[in-house]
């Protein structure tokens, strides 16, 4: 008999997702009779310390219903142990960006429910910066706030919490003065903002490809335009309009003017770790199950 550990926010998205969980225990133990352990996270960080402190022998998958968060914690817990267990996310936040990627379209618990129950684990390349592992993507500048806002803000507001708090970075906007090196390339100047990406889970078929984009302006006004982050988009290095857009397995980035105040930065929509910062991408270091008949990327996620 296989275990399956669940994970759950109570707190993430509309919070409704409690009152589905005796039909997620319901479909997920019927037909081969798994035992279903269920951890419900309180507060931030108890899911990492809880996946840290448990034994996992028996463990055959693990299902996560919350946010890109809780996601990460589970993530660097098995990083950390070097256990490579097959994780199912249940798009239960406001946004589910990351569980979009994996193909999940539907707002519908039930749907993704049925839809995970069929699916298959596919290998998912993992991105460490400065010993912190993150799935989906790390920020730093202009548009850094739209990931860091308030679960009382996204409670309230909904995605609108997302802009108001971008507007809010914009107009208290500035520019890093940065190194930004590859094992190929290397730029020097002010931007606004950077990002690095998992850029493998935007096209269908899905791939590990064991690299990541990172796009950094040197524009204020500079929205994070979806295209940049494409993988069939082919340009790099000064790609347009004071632009950077480099992909690599290895990035080195350094503040240079530091002493003028330090770069927030954030992993995975929590607090990240300062510059300088090594980035390096494990290729295919974690399981995910994936629709491979949803949409994935930005371009089609609405």
């Amino acid at each position: 008999m296989s275990d399956i550990l669940l994970i759950y926010n109570p707190k993430a998205g509309d919070a409704n997702f409690r009152f589905s969980l005796d039909r997620f225990i319901e479909l997920f133990s019927d037909e081969k009779h798994r035992q279903i352990c269920v951890f419900r996270s309180t507060m931030a960080g108890d899911a990492e310390k809880y996946v840290n402190e448990c034994d996992l022998t028996f463990v055959s998958s693990i299902f996560i219903a919350g946010g890109t968060g809780t996601v990460n914690e589970v993530v660097n817990a098995l990083m950390k142990r070097d256990i490579h267990i097959p994780i199912g996310v249940i798009p239960a936040g406001t946004e589910n960006e990351f569980a979009h990627k994996l193909g999940f379209v539907s707002k519908e618990l039930e749907d993704n429910f049925q839809a995970l129950r069929d699916m298959d684990p596919i290998p998912v390349d993992i991105g460490c910066a400065n010993g912190q592992y993150f799935v989906d993507s790390f920020t730093s500048g202009t548009l850094n706030s739209l990931s860091k806002v308030s679960t009382d803000a996204k409670n309230t507001f909904g995605s609108m919490a997302y802009y108001v708090m971008g507007m809010t970075s914009i107009r208290n906007a500035r520019r890093m003065k940065l190194c930004i090196e590859t094992r190929e390339k290397r730029y020097t100047g002010f931007f606004s903002y950077f990002a690095v990406i998992n850029t493998n889970l935007m096209t269908v078929p899905r791939s590990s490809t064991g690299q990541f984009t990172l796009v950094a302006s040197k524009n204020n006004s500079f929205n994070g335009d979806s295209h940049y982050f494409n993988p069939t988009y082919g340009r790099t290095g000064v790609v347009e309009n004071g632009v950077v857009r480099l992909v690599s397995d290895y990035f080195h980035i350094t503040q240079l003017d530091a002493d003028e105040g330090k770069a927030a930065t954030c992993i995975d929509g929590d607090m990240g770790p300062d510059l300088p910062l090594k980035i390096t991408v494990e290729r295919g270091a974690m399981e995910f199950f994936q629709n491979g008949r949803g949409r994935a990327g930005y371009n089609n996620h609405k």
